[in-house]
């Protein structure tokens, strides 16, 4: 996916391409190392993130390592009028759930999406699995930050 992404192949970057945006690939998490090509940067962290089930996904520090990444790395970094983060990976649905559950005060079922192939049985158990994860995270007044940290 990275390289569909760096040649411009991914829907992202056609979209960025037809608006006229600057587009950069900035790997910081794969599960293994990232290609070694044009248009891709490999800033590798760490081999993603823990189960946010479990445990927060990140640690304060890696966090904020990537934050500082993603801006080092960020086209028109501090001249843009906006700037547009994604990302990409195995469980990024759910992940994203969880955070915009957690950010907007919505349920699961609100915020939870099939995403690829999944039918009912496995909506329902992403479901079940954002909501345990906002059980475990969501105690007393989080902050922001403490939300990305925990469930992103």
């Amino acid at each position: 996916m990275i390289h569909n992404f760096a040649v411009g192949g991914a829907a992202i970057a056609v979209l960025a391409r037809h608006c006229g945006a600057d587009f950069s690939v900035v790997n910081v998490g794969t599960a293994t190392p990232g290609p070694n090509m044009a248009g891709v940067v490999n800033a590798q962290l760490a081999p993603g993130t823990q189960n946010f089930c479990s445990g927060p996904a990140m640690s304060e520090a890696l966090l904020r390592r990537a934050l500082d990444c993603g801006a080092a790395h960020a086209p028109g970094a501090g001249t843009a009028d906006l700037f547009i983060g994604g990302e990409m990976g195995i469980g990024n649905t759910t992940a994203a759930a969880a955070l915009a559950s957690a950010l907007l005060n919505l349920p699961p079922e609100t915020t939870v999406g099939r995403g690829t192939g999944v039918d009912d049985s496995g909506l329902a158990l992403k479901c079940a699995t954002v909501q345990r994860a906002l059980t475990l995270h969501l105690t007393g007044d989080v902050s922001v930050f403490g939300m990305l940290r925990c469930l992103g």
